[in-house]
């Protein structure tokens, strides 16, 4: 049986959605290239509207996708057409980065999806700091994730 699918509409722009919310199947590989595609121009007209509108099965993964559709409001952007400003870019261009060393590492070595947000909001300087607060953490058991 396969999820009926219905449209909306928000804002001048269309939505797909599950009817029965169902989740993605996305690997590390697919979150970084549908980031790293988006960051340079190369993806598809919907494929990251694809990727933030639709949650992802992986906890840590979701948390990423979570954040990225966030990103928007906590930098805008300073030129017209730009989803985000420059300190969205450098988060985006970090959880690249993460996911490519993860990849690189056993499992036991991982780094929670907690920590790797806390690492990227601690590290960006003043000047790329959301306009939002981000510094509040609500634990969801073993998932940490940040909330406005």
């Amino acid at each position: 049986m396969s999820a009926k699918l219905f449209t909306i509409h928000l804002l001048g722009t269309s939505h797909t959605m599950s009817l029965f919310g169902q989740s993605q199947k996305k690997t590390s590989k697919d979150v970084r290239g549908v980031l790293g595609r988006f960051l340079d121009g190369t993806g598809g007209p919907y494929e990251f509207d694809d990727f933030v509108s639709f949650r992802i099965s992986d906890p840590r993964l979701e948390t990423i996708r979570e954040r990225c559709d966030r990103l928007h409001s906590e930098f805008p952007p300073e030129l017209p057409g730009h989803y985000c400003g420059e300190g969205g870019v450098e988060v985006m261009r970090r959880f690249i980065q993460e996911l490519e060393d993860d990849a690189a590492q056993p499992c036991a070595q991982r780094t929670s999806p907690a920590v790797a947000l806390a690492a990227t909001a601690a590290t960006l300087p003043p000047t790329m700091q959301p306009t939002t607060p981000t510094s509040a953490v609500a634990e969801l058991g073993s998932l940490a994730v940040f909330t406005p």
